[in-house]
């Protein structure tokens, strides 16, 4: 068992294609990914100026 696993609910990770989110903006997911994930990772470097992230 690794480390993280100790720590973190584990779900395995997914592309926005495998989750079903494909195609959506970032505001229509991000509550989603809120709720379903505990831990969001993004190569999106605008997705903080462009969202109100605190809300999230």
């Amino acid at each position: 068992m690794q480390a993280c696993e100790l720590h973190f609910r584990i779900m395995p990770p997914g592309l926005m294609a495998e989750v079903g989110w494909n195609g959506r903006k970032d505001k229509e997911f991000l509550g989603d990914a809120e709720r379903a994930f505990d831990v969001f990772v993004t190569i999106d470097r605008k997705i903080a100026f462009e969202n109100d992230l605190p809300r999230f």
